[in-house]
């Protein structure tokens, strides 16, 4: 965690993500096996979704410094950052599409489920420019903060991941399109 700087020790010390360190990491604080189950949906009726096949996969924190500056007119206030990782696959034709765990192999199964997705998981508090949270309280005109924030990944899926400056993991957006992802996957290295 000491690679997130400075400011990471403080969010530690708070005791926010106690809990998460705890679930996700040995008491030698490295980083414990993500848990996958691969689900054969039911009926509903007659029968219920069950889990068919169990595995595990090796996770990786990584993290982003990203900078915000105001090229308006105004100054801004209370600004929501929130970064997120999304999967993203092409296929021959060129076409791209959410990345589909379920699909790597052919199984008597429908979908697998995972105990966490790729949701901004951590961030720095910024300093007295973002006070603590995921906003940043004020941005002049000119002004850039900075900012860090990280996830834990799964290490198969490293070479899908791009990051989300709009915030979705699961879905494609207009929004998203316009701005653009960030190009994760040389991370795999």
């Amino acid at each position: 965690m000491s690679i997130l700087g400075d400011d990471w020790q403080s969010i530690l010390d708070s005791g926010i993500y106690t809990n998460d360190l705890q679930t996700y990491s040995d008491e030698d604080s490295n980083l414990l096996p993500m848990q996958i189950d691969y689900v054969k949906e039911g009926d509903g009726v007659n029968s219920l979704n069950t889990v068919v096949k169990t595995e595990e996969a090796e996770q990786k924190l990584i993290c982003a410094t990203i900078e915000y500056t105001n090229n308006g007119d105004a100054a801004l206030h209370n600004v929501l950052y929130n970064a997120d990782l999304i999967t993203l696959t092409e296929d021959d034709d060129g076409m791209i599409a959410i990345y589909d765990r379920s699909t790597l192999e052919e199984g008597d199964w429908d979908y697998a489920t995972i105990s966490r997705g790729y949701a901004m998981d951590y961030y720095t508090a910024g300093g007295e420019a973002t006070n603590g949270s995921n906003y940043i309280t004020d941005l002049s005109v000119g002004e850039t903060v900075t900012v860090t924030v990280a996830w834990l990944v799964r290490v198969d899926e490293m070479p899908y991941l791009y990051l989300n400056m709009e915030g979705g993991s699961y879905l494609i957006y207009a929004e998203d399109l316009a701005t653009g992802y960030v190009d994760f996957r040389s991370l795999e290295n």
